[in-house]
């Protein structure tokens, strides 16, 4: 596994983090994040994101 899949898995895991307090599964109740409807569509694009750094990385791995 070389670097940017690392950086692609690591992003799609936060990505999902943001997901899951947008949606009241995870974090404390104090987060702006917690419940926000906002973060659920960030929290997607995050883990999207990171899902295509994965899949570069895949393509050019030596």
């Amino acid at each position: 596994m070389n670097k940017l899949m690392i950086l692609g898995i690591i992003i799609t895991i936060l990505g999902l983090i943001f997901t899951a307090q947008s949606q009241s599964l995870v974090g404390p109740s104090s987060s702006f994040m917690y419940n926000n409807p906002d973060w659920l569509t960030y929290g997607l694009i995050i883990a999207a994101l990171g899902i295509i750094i994965i899949i570069i990385g895949y393509i050019n791995r030596k």
